[in-house]
């Protein structure tokens, strides 16, 4: 079975011995000027905007962050909070590993991205089941469930959604702290929701940018490019997605590549003369790691940003000497990044030699945690290698003697990458979706779940 993973000995242990010791949360951003004019988009419609981040955990502060940081864009840009729907779990601003309590920070010396956030649905929530309902427009299937909004588009309207979280082939997860619902949402799912939402009228086009690993795999050969719907991902279907921008104040990566890259670039230009296609390439280019890949109705992208994200100027940006901006880091760091299957790993590796030689202090005990922290990662990602490489190699899929599978990689991958197009040349998933999502689920139940590291397996269950 796989270990499930406390992270610094799990929040209560850590809101036991160090809740008196951590640092207060200092003062509030100051209110943003609201904009509650209505933003029209072409053809009489209005923009509709969902934003999803879809883990939990301390671990996981940059997917929390890219999506605060996405709302500040869509707001400040216009668009009403009446066509906004946010889903996130809600548990990083307050951790007991935030020393900044009440503030998230998306990048360095950035504003607090949480403040004034509106949360619709957080905690147990935010599930693919309420994810589908809200984007569709199904009210009844969240009624008395966090606020109970939805995408209430019509015909007229363009829609607009950024999902961050985890990712492994075929599907997009979920929080995995409360195991009683299902924690992936798989491509064919989403395919659905898109075809029942064309069919009912309720955009003319939609727009969705994804940040996961193999987050190409949701689209590749899925999507039609007939329906209105443009999408771009932060990968490819075979690749990982990078975090960026590690704090040593905050303890944890700020943010993901593909998401800081876009969100920035929405920051610093203006949309009404920036054309989709053009902010996909430049993030394309800034995203070093991975690939980012575009998928569907590719016409859509000769659209301005604006027509998306809102046409109003943003807010002018805070002054570096702001003391509501982003802690900067104790030591000087480069614009290093990371898969985002080792963020765990890297992070606790990273807390395991701060401080020098001290011994004593905060710095000292919070070393020890994290070094504690660090030897049970490794042994989790070791029982995960051990786990499946059994799973594998009694269906005939395992590496021989150990040392790699077919083109000495593993884990295998469903669909190997052709050179000349790795967003679109291979085949896609072939399995039935069902069974897939079953043994995914069997995971969930029997073997502790999946975490970051150990959703790169799970090509093995295809």
């Amino acid at each position: 079975l796989l270990p499930s993973v406390p992270l610094f000995l799990g929040e209560m242990l850590w809101t036991l011995l160090c809740a008196a010791a951590l640092l207060a949360g200092t003062s509030a951003l100051p209110t943003r000027p609201a904009f509650d004019a209505a933003l029209v988009a072409p053809a009489g419609g209005h923009v509709w905007v969902l934003l999803v981040a879809g883990s939990s955990g301390y671990m996981n502060y940059r997917h929390q962050a890219d999506v605060c940081h996405a709302y500040q864009v869509v707001h400040e840009h216009g668009v009403s909070d009446d066509r906004v729907v946010t889903m996130l779990f809600d548990d990083v601003a307050r951790s007991v590993f935030n020393p900044l309590k009440g503030k998230l920070f998306n990048e360095p010396g950035g504003k607090d991205v949480y403040a004034g956030m509106p949360k619709d649905y957080v905690g147990r929530s935010v599930s693919p089941k309420n994810f589908i309902a809200v984007l569709t427009g199904n009210k009844a299937a969240v009624r008395g469930k966090g606020s109970g909004r939805v995408i209430e588009s019509g015909p007229n309207d363009r829609v607009f959604v950024y999902f961050a979280d985890h990712g492994a082939p075929g599907f997009v997860a979920f929080p995995t702290k409360y195991h009683m619902v299902p924690t992936q949402l798989n491509a064919m799912a989403l395919m659905k929701a898109f075809g029942r939402m064309r069919d009912e009228g309720r955009f003319t086009e939609l727009v969705i940018y994804v940040e996961a690993c193999e987050s190409g795999s949701m689209f590749n050969n899925v999507l039609r490019n007939d329906i209105s719907v443009f999408a771009v991902s932060a990968a490819t279907p075979f690749e990982s997605s990078w975090a960026c921008y590690y704090n040593t104040t905050l303890g944890t990566y700020q943010g993901d590549c593909f998401s800081n890259h876009w969100l920035e670039n929405s920051d610093s230009v203006t949309l009404e003369e920036e054309t989709i296609a053009k902010q996909v390439a430049l993030v394309a280019a800034e995203t070093a790691n991975s690939t980012v890949c575009s998928y569907g109705d590719l016409s859509i992208s000769k659209q301005t940003v604006s027509t998306f994200l809102g046409s109003r100027l943003p807010y002018p940006p805070i002054p570096k000497n702001d003391s509501s901006a982003s802690p900067r880091s104790r030591v000087a760091e480069p614009r290093g990044s990371v898969s985002s299957r080792d963020v765990t790993l890297d992070v606790l590796r990273r807390l395991s030699a701060e401080g020098g030689g001290a011994v004593g202090g905060m710095e000292g005990f919070r070393r020890e945690i994290a070094r504690h922290a660090l030897a049970q990662e490794e042994r989790a990602r070791a029982a995960a290698d051990s786990v499946f490489l059994t799973v594998a190699s009694s269906l005939k899929m395992g590496p021989p003697n150990g040392k790699g599978g077919a083109g000495g990689k593993w884990p295998p991958h469903p669909f190997p990458p052709r050179p000349e197009n790795t967003c679109t040349g291979h085949a896609p998933i072939k399995q039935d979706w069902e069974c897939y999502e079953g043994a995914l689920r069997g995971v969930d139940r029997w073997c502790g779940g999946f975490t970051d590291y150990s959703l790169k397996y799970a090509s093995v269950l295809l």
